[in-house]
């Protein structure tokens, strides 16, 4: 089960954003609000926007993910998240289309973090806190595809998760 209402970013360091402003809470394993009959996703091109805030799960090879849109029964999906590396203690920002992924930037935990991510055809680009991050290209395709999860990757169960979601947009 997701806990919403609870506390979001707020002022001041974001402004434009409610003293108030709540968002929704990701706590456990097999989580997800899955948005579906977006009839007028594009198949080749669209964005989401989202702010998260998660709290760092120190088991190696972990990855948390955030969401992305496809079908996890063809392994043909994008996905955001963070994986968390014992070696380095630290976790880093992931794009994983199904077969390949691709590292970003070290994230740190217990802040919020501003994610941004685009796809026009086969180009994929994620920025965090209003800098591009990752940049590749993936060759899946969506067909007539409008399902979008947020809070897991599309089909997947069994992974753990600790974050806070906050003002997604799909575009």
């Amino acid at each position: 089960r997701v806990t919403l209402g609870v506390a979001g970013p707020r002022p001041s360091p974001f402004d434009g954003l409610e003293p108030t402003n709540t968002g929704a809470q990701f706590t456990n394993a097999n989580q997800q609000l899955e948005i579906t009959s977006l009839t007028t996703l594009n198949d080749t091109a669209y964005s989401y926007e989202v702010w998260f805030n998660y709290t760092e799960l120190s088991i190696n090879g972990n990855v948390q993910y955030f969401g992305g849109r496809g079908s996890g029964t063809t392994l043909s999906y994008d996905s955001v998240g963070v994986l968390y590396s014992i070696a380095t203690l630290t976790s880093k920002l992931l794009f994983f289309d199904g077969s390949a992924s691709v590292l970003g930037s070290t994230v740190s935990s217990n802040t919020w973090h501003y994610l941004v991510y685009t796809r026009d055809n086969t180009d994929v680009k994620v920025y965090l806190d209003g800098a591009l991050d990752i940049s590749t290209t993936s060759a899946n395709t969506y067909g007539t595809s409008d399902r979008i999860v947020a809070g897991l990757r599309p089909g997947d169960l069994g992974f753990i998760n600790n974050f806070t979601l906050d003002e997604l947009a799909i575009y």
